[in-house]
């Protein structure tokens, strides 16, 4: 479960750290949490493009952006496979997204990083199953 997450065409809230918890209170619980690597991520930018002065992005990878090219406007998107498509599009000179999608496109890769993530496991604590005494789950 990520920590906070937006679609950003809409901006409605899909959900979000502390309101995910609240508003599922006595519904879930932690079960672990845990420290992982996720993709390699890269800035990319086509073959002619050297220093991407648009980069578009997933708002939570802003701070590679923020590191990698800080001299970028930057396109918020839903996705980083839909910043590899801006600039196949031609709407963004540059992106971050992950190294496989971005070597798929046919990109050129100017900075590669290999972050990792806090990732959270939760499970219902009322799930409805045979034998738990009519408990049920309350739809998370």
């Amino acid at each position: 479960m990520a920590a906070r997450w937006l679609r950003l065409r809409t901006r409605r809230r899909l959900g979000g750290g502390v309101d995910v918890h609240f508003r599922h209170l006595g519904q879930v619980e932690l079960v672990n949490v845990w420290e992982a690597p996720t993709k390699p991520m890269c800035l990319a930018a086509p073959p002619a493009v050297r220093s991407p002065r648009t980069i578009a992005l997933h708002p939570a990878t802003k701070v590679f952006a923020d590191r990698y090219a800080p001299v970028g406007a930057l396109r918020y998107v839903d996705t980083k496979p839909l910043a590899v498509r801006q600039v196949l599009d031609g709407r963004a000179d540059g992106c971050i997204g992950s190294v496989d999608v971005v070597r798929r496109a046919g990109l050129n890769v100017l900075q590669e990083f290999r972050p990792t993530k806090l990732w959270c496991l939760c499970r219902p604590v009322n799930l409805d199953t045979r034998g738990t005494q009519g408990k049920r789950l309350v739809p998370f």
